[in-house]
């Protein structure tokens, strides 16, 4: 499945997630010249949250895995670089593909920028430092595993979400077989359906019950994981950086894990 070369091209990968990492291992494997940059001091985007929840060690091997196929494909690596396109053009790439990653969205209510308030790729390696209580405004798999997480770690956690159930973004054969059974084990872990969100305040979060009750839910902390979006001013930004500007991934479009890879693959495969 891998297209035969048909010239050997200079080529420039920004980010280190999934589908960074596959378009840079699978350009570098059809035998173009390819460097792959990385804001992080690490490769692997959004999955190095897996390697601090210990239930998900089947998404820490596989990118494990990616970045030693990347390695061993010949890619160099430039981690602790945030590039730009004033780095890129003196570099005089062929191609360039942009896979920076999303942006990570907060929903439109009174308190949600207060100091109490965290994104949830903030908690990893961070946990230790945060306190008892926490509230995570957001139920799908991300916010459910994040809960996990932390209630494993001593915290005590209530994962609300708007939905009729938690994790409905998740494939029904994992939530079923192994998801549900696994936070119903948590004696720390709590969840609210069905809720309406209405504002945080210093010391907890307002709501309305699925019956539309107005309630107050006290918490120390709260973790925000509602969404994410594309960046459109900033993948525009590299538009010329290179003879050719590519973009994949959640940076256009966002979406999974599978759809970053099948866009990484795809657009390496043609150049």
């Amino acid at each position: 499945m891998i297209a035969p070369l048909t010239g050997r091209k200079k080529v420039a990968v920004v980010g280190g997630g999934p589908g960074g990492m596959y378009a840079a291992m699978t350009a570098a494997t059809r035998g173009h010249i390819v460097n792959l940059y990385e804001k992080a001091s690490v490769l692997g985007g959004q999955l190095t949250h897996a390697d601090y929840a210990s239930f998900k060690w089947p998404m820490k091997r596989f990118k494990d895995y990616l970045i030693n196929q990347a390695y061993a494909a010949g890619v160099k690596v430039h981690l602790g670089v945030e590039a730009t396109k004033e780095l890129l053009i003196p570099e005089e790439y062929d191609h360039v593909i942009v896979a920076i990653g999303p942006a990570f969205t907060r929903p439109d209510l009174p308190g949600i920028q207060g100091q109490n308030v965290i994104g949830v790729m903030e908690v990893y390696q961070s946990e230790a430092l945060l306190p008892k209580n926490i509230v995570i405004i957001g139920g799908s798999e991300t916010g459910v595993e994040t809960g996990m997480y932390l209630a494993e770690t001593g915290h005590e956690v209530t994962v609300m979400t708007r939905q009729e159930k938690l994790a409905s973004d998740a494939a029904q054969a994992h939530c079923v077989s192994m998801l549900r059974a696994a936070y119903q084990a948590l004696p720390a872990f709590h969840a609210l359906t069905q809720v309406t969100y209405k504002a945080v305040e210093p010391d907890g979060v307002i709501y309305l019950d699925k019956n539309g009750l107005e309630q107050r839910l006290p918490c120390d902390l709260v973790i925000c994981c509602t969404g994410a979006e594309s960046r459109p001013s900033d993948t525009a930004a590299f538009y010329g950086a290179g003879r050719f500007t590519h973009y994949v991934g959640d940076c256009i479009r966002p979406g999974d894990v599978h759809q970053a890879i099948a866009e990484g693959y795809g657009c390496a495969n043609q150049i």
